[in-house]
């Protein structure tokens, strides 16, 4: 799970960036360039395409600069930290999934059949990421950015099994959780 985002940013100034006047341009194309980076490593194996839904990154972008106004109006220092922030961006863009579908070469079956270009080897392993991606691309691309974001800040998280992750992406997709829960998922992933 690769870090992503514009070369530009500054790491510890990331949200900074957000919130200036073009910080929502700025956060659409963060957005845009991470789910791209952490796409192309499927690419390996076989030929997947996606395309993001502008008119969902405007919600989700809506949604988290109203989350970080609301978090700022209630603290005593009006800054929301990096927990919150990333808390926010998550429950935005779990709540406003902007990735409706991603078009892969191979399905899971396909893969896990033996009709693939993936190798006998790999083709468990494959199939059950591609089983994964199926269900929760857009959760896991969403917390994967949003963990990144974090780290810039923190360090390197906790180690995540797949199971970890699935249990986590599982829960984002299922469950309609207060802003506030999904500050605390990085909270206990940090320390």
């Amino acid at each position: 799970m690769p870090g992503a985002g514009p070369a530009f940013l500054c790491p510890m100034n990331v949200f900074r960036e957000f919130d200036k006047e073009n910080g929502a341009d700025v956060l659409k194309d963060y957005i845009r360039n991470s789910y791209a980076q952490t796409i192309a490593d499927l690419r390996h194996f076989m030929t997947v395409e996606f395309e993001l839904s502008d008119a969902r990154l405007d919600l989700a972008v809506t949604a988290y600069l109203a989350e970080i106004r609301r978090f700022a109006e209630y603290l005593s220092s009006a800054d929301p930290d990096h927990y919150k922030r990333c808390g926010a961006l998550l429950c935005a863009l779990c709540k406003n999934p902007v990735l409706p579908d991603v078009q892969a070469e191979y399905s899971s079956d396909d893969v896990r059949t033996g009709f693939s270009r993936v190798t006998h080897d790999a083709s468990e392993d494959i199939a059950d990421l591609m089983e994964f991606c199926e269900e929760f691309h857009d959760y896991f691309l969403a917390f994967n950015m949003c963990l990144r974001l974090c780290e810039m800040y923190e360090g390197k998280a906790k180690p995540l099994t797949f199971e970890d992750i699935h249990t986590i992406c599982h829960y984002l997709k299922n469950n309609s959780l207060p802003p506030d829960a999904y500050y605390m998922l990085f909270r206990l992933l940090m320390t």
